[in-house]
């Protein structure tokens, strides 16, 4: 079943002149970039997404009042909502087909326990239902890394069988570009690094409409990215699956899988780690010249810890806690 943008099937021919042929599109992001960033701080009930990684939550899970993720420049931020429910995913080149299906059919199950509609569904079944869809990030970089991601994003979701997938926002690309200067030269810029959805207020207000997920929206940036950011990048890196999931509120469990720590070569990683930052930029980064002043040193202590460890031989599993996400030994 289709991608559509106005009630019209989208057209792949009209990506290089997107915003012109869908205006309701450039509305949306000009609402949304009328909202001020707002800070993620760690006493707040969020559920924060590292690169390669998604989840599933419903409107009701009292554990999680914000979801969403940043340091996204070439990467791109995608929201989808089924009637009480979200999925909010980090997706990088990586990113496979059969891997949205998942994440659709995931959505539609974990909807289905609050929603008669999606009751026991599987994307296979020949009834559609429309899901809203938003993207954020991706700016527009030098080498088009975002333009490529992008292309084959819109196309997979095209092509999502038996759901109907509304796009309401995309701010990316140029609508998601700033030139800043530096070093005397310019560069483009993100003017968003991230984005979150605001869960409490629907669990107050009781809303539910297909105008929901861009009025919970808001430009984010996270204080901190628990639990277990460091390891949660190495595991990205080592096992470089494009989309895994951490977390549903139908077991309200974060886990990080086991994995191998196999991909890269430990002399190499070791050098990384007694490199320069401007070593780590030109050759960990896709734009190397609007990282987050943070990048660098979080890449060094992810480096270290692929030096020092061996390999992760059993899951780790967090709860919810007023306190934050705590490790569950169970």
């Amino acid at each position: 079943m289709p991608l559509i943008i106005d009630d019209l099937v989208y057209d792949k021919s009209k990506f290089k002149s997107f915003y012109d042929d869908y205006p309701s599109i450039k509305e949306a992001c000009n609402q949304f970039k009328s909202k001020p960033i707002r800070f993620v701080y760690p006493h707040e009930k969020y559920l924060y997404l590292n690169q390669g990684e998604y989840a599933i939550v419903n409107r009701d899970d009292e554990n999680i009042d914000i979801i969403g993720s940043d340091e996204a420049t070439t990467c791109c931020l995608l929201f989808l909502q089924a009637g009480t429910s979200y999925a909010v995913a980090h997706i990088d080149d990586t990113i496979q087909f059969n891997s949205l299906i998942q994440l659709v059919n995931e959505l539609l199950v974990v909807g289905g326990e609050n929603n008669n509609q999606f009751n026991s569904y599987d994307v296979r079944s020949s009834n559609a239902i429309k899901l809203t869809c938003q993207l954020i990030g991706s700016y527009k970089d030098e080498k088009d890394y975002s333009i490529k991601l992008l292309y084959k994003l819109l196309s997979y979701l095209n092509r999502i069988p038996n759901v109907i997938i509304d796009l309401k926002l995309a701010c990316v690309l140029e609508m998601n570009t700033k030139i800043i200067q530096k070093d005397g030269h310019n560069y483009n810029c993100p003017i968003y690094y991230g984005c979150a959805i605001e869960l409490s207020d629907q669990r107050t207000n009781g809303r539910q409409s297909s105008d929901d997920l861009l009025n919970i929206s808001f430009p984010a940036e996270f204080v901190e990215r628990d639990p277990e950011i460091v390891l949660r990048k190495v595991r990205h890196l080592c096992q470089k699956k494009d989309l895994v999931q951490v977390y549903n509120s139908l077991s309200k469990v974060f886990v990080i899988d086991k994995f191998i720590y196999n991909p890269i070569d430990r002399y190499y990683v070791e050098k990384l780690v007694n490199s320069s930052d401007q070593f780590i930029l030109d050759n960990c980064s896709t734009s190397p010249h609007v990282e987050p002043p943070h990048f660098v040193e979080i890449c060094r202590q992810v480096y270290k810890l692929m030096a020092q460890r061996k390999d992760e031989e059993r899951p780790h599993r967090f709860k919810r806690q007023n306190n934050g996400w705590m490790e569950n030994s169970l």
